[in-house]
């Protein structure tokens, strides 16, 4: 999965049974959550079904950096991918 993105646009790393695809390249302007269309090419491309994607949002709950200095800041404002093996019965 590496593979299909730059150092500069994702980080990807196993977590558990999880793989985690964290979106770096993404940024967010201060206080909103929209996705611009400059990001859109980062994104999935329709091929996974709707109703086994689940959004979360955690806001300031789960840092990964200080929020102390802009940067940190910019570094929160992110989006993890996480992809999770298939239940019995999906």
């Amino acid at each position: 999965v590496q593979e299909y993105f730059s150092a500069d646009e994702a980080e990807v790393y196993k977590q558990k049974d999880q793989l985690v695809i964290r979106l770096k390249g993404m940024r967010f302007a201060v206080g909103k959550s929209e996705i611009t269309p400059e990001n859109y090419d980062l994104l999935a491309n329709y091929s996974v079904q709707a109703d086994r994607i689940t959004a979360v949002g955690f806001g300031s709950t789960r840092p990964i950096a200080s929020n102390e200095t802009a940067e940190g800041r910019a570094q929160n404002r992110r989006i993890d991918v996480i992809i999770q093996p298939q239940k019995p019965g999906r």
